[in-house]
């Protein structure tokens, strides 16, 4: 467990005690502000059933943190983090919607091999991360991406992978670590069953599959 500089947050392990606040976080945020689930208009209840299958995996391999507000133990944040080569398989979900999302990121690897070679194993996968509008813009994601970082590499990982589909995400990554772009996918030109499911896609025009050293100084 960790405290910030201004000891307002403390930044522990996710477990299930904190599970339900983990996914009701993660499905507000992305229905409410992240560029793929506003395109499609997705909910929170549309994406809780892919969501909590997630967090209860990522609980099991130990990899992932929160953010808690230290006055009520409120969480203000999550970063779920998994090892990329045993990773979560979603499974099959009704949200078309949801899965039109699965279909976007899944063609950012269709140009990439899974494997990515030797070196780069074991590998730090971080699905998705989250701060509630509340806490934003005071350091918890640094601090979720620090502590998740420096964790990983006491489990033996050098190295993390990631869909950064916001330019704010990927601007903070290259603010903190030198990254590698694997491929790049452009929303308004995506097309999927003869629709252009993310041509109303706000703030970011494209989705980034990158790489990057766990660098903890």
């Amino acid at each position: 467990m960790k405290t910030d500089h201004q000891e307002r947050f403390v930044y522990r392990l996710l477990d299930e005690a904190y599970a339900e606040q983990a996914i009701a976080c993660l499905c507000r945020v992305f229905s409410a502000q992240e560029p793929l689930g506003k395109a499609l208009g997705i909910t929170p209840d549309e994406l809780a059933p892919f969501v909590a299958d997630l967090v209860h995996h990522a609980i099991k391999t130990n990899l992932s943190w929160v953010a808690l507000e230290k006055a009520s133990s409120r969480l203000a944040g999550v970063r779920i983090l998994t090892d990329f080569h045993n990773d979560f398989i979603p499974g099959e979900y009704t949200s078309r919607k949801l899965n039109t999302i699965f279909t976007f990121l899944d063609s950012l690897y269709q140009a990439q091999p899974h494997g990515e070679g030797h070196e780069y194993k074991p590998l730090l996968h971080c699905w998705m991360v989250a701060v509630l509008p509340a806490f934003q813009r005071r350091g918890v994601l640094r601090n979720l991406y620090r502590s998740g970082s420096y964790w990983g590499v006491k489990k033996g990982f050098r190295w993390g992978v990631e869909e950064v589909t916001s330019r704010y995400n990927l601007a903070f990554l290259e603010s903190e670590v030198t990254v590698t772009t694997l491929n790049t996918l452009y929303y308004a030109q995506y097309e999927n069953g003869g629709t252009l499911p993310f041509l109303l896609a706000e703030d970011s025009k494209e989705c980034v599959l990158c790489r990057y050293p766990l660098d903890v100084g």
